[in-house]
């Protein structure tokens, strides 16, 4: 008798990268992720215009969730999603106008009963930047205000967090910040902070995209197509005939 697989989960493979401009990386970018099978990317300083058509900058089976500066060149996020994880910007969550950060839920089909749903959240946080504590309460509202209707929820905060102090958004909270290898110089600049770090292998840093002069990180589930599950085997035998007892005792009795 074979007993069932182990449940494997279909956690979604992670893509991040500080893109420097979206706009003139594109094709690579399409490629890149294509060719990695990422589930969902997020990029930072898209400096895509708030007028940007979105057909210019869509991959197939692939939503988009984007948030650009109307105002001023520069900065920007995105959120690129498999459609089969069926995305979809969460829901009352009121983004400030001045905060560069969208909310992205997805529903992969398979997860462990210990998790719901995922919450994606892009942002993108300047250096130097005043609205920090600003974000910092608005990260921590949002977060609070899902896990109040959805205590089992996982969240990804991803992005580009520059010098954003991110203490508070692991304190008290079992959440990891993952990524400890330099992402930009000597630094830590592209973070993902999570509370399903248990389920993933550790982060791979890989080039820059283009002529970035950030490193793209690529965070990918355990249970991925390549892992195998472990298979028990029980074998069922027929009990022995008396005179088969008798004729093998017998048998071992004379080499004694």
């Amino acid at each position: 008798m074979i007993r069932p697989p182990q449940r494997s989960y279909t956690f979604p493979s992670l893509f991040l990268t500080n893109a420097r401009s979206l706009n003139n990386k594109f094709d690579e970018f399409h490629t890149s992720i294509l060719n990695m099978n990422v589930d969902v990317a997020v990029v930072t300083e898209t400096w895509f215009r708030s007028d940007l058509p979105s057909e210019y900058v869509s991959i197939p089976d692939f939503i988009m969730f984007e948030r650009s500066r109307s105002q001023r060149r520069g900065g920007g996020v995105a959120v690129y999603a498999k459609s089969s994880l069926k995305p979809q910007l969460v829901s009352g969550i009121d983004v400030p106008i001045d905060l560069e950060i969208t909310w992205v839920k997805v529903h992969p089909v398979r997860l462990p009963r210990s998790v719901s749903f995922l919450v994606i959240a892009a942002l993108y946080h300047p250096p130097n930047n005043e609205n920090e504590d600003k974000l910092i309460d608005h990260i921590l509202q949002s977060m609070d205000a899902i896990s109040s209707r959805h205590p089992d929820v996982g969240f990804a905060i991803m992005g580009d967090f520059n010098d954003l102090d991110t203490k508070s958004l692991v304190s008290d909270r079992n959440f990891v910040q993952v990524v400890d290898k330099a992402t930009r110089g000597d630094r830590i600049l592209d973070k993902i902070i999570t509370n399903f770090s248990a389920h993933y292998k550790h982060p791979s840093i890989m080039s820059p995209l283009g002529a970035s002069d950030h490193c793209t990180v690529i965070w990918s589930p355990i249970n991925d197509a390549t892992s195998k599950p472990n298979l028990t085997r029980k074998r069922i035998t027929r009990p022995m005939k008396d005179s088969a007892i008798r004729e093998f005792a017998w048998s071992e009795a004379s080499h004694i």
